[in-house]
């Protein structure tokens, strides 16, 4: 009986360790959407307009109770990144690894 209940241990521990990661990864999206160019607020979009044609994905993310936007574009035939937040402040820019 007790060699029994450890085995329902171990067996609850490994599904919830196997189940974690899949549940953080499912919160973390549900945190973050792809949005259309016309989505952007306008300051977002006066910062990004000489890449404007360029974009090739928008994901609107809120962290901290913040909206962030990442934006990847090419430039110079390289994929790039670039992170603002709904003021249009850059958070971080670079490549898009």
């Amino acid at each position: 009986m007790k060699r029994q209940r450890i085995n329902w241990l171990v067996l609850c521990l490994i599904l919830c360790l196997a189940a974690g990661p899949a549940m953080l990864a499912r919160a973390e999206d549900e945190n973050e959407k792809t949005v259309s160019w016309n989505e952007l607020p306008t300051v977002v979009q006066e910062q990004m307009s000489e890449y404007a044609n360029d974009v090739t994905k928008i994901e609107m993310e809120i962290e901290k109770s913040k909206t962030q936007y990442e934006v990847e574009f090419k430039k110079d035939g390289k994929k790039r990144e670039l992170e603002m937040d709904a003021d249009g402040n850059v958070l971080e820019e670079g490549d898009d690894d």
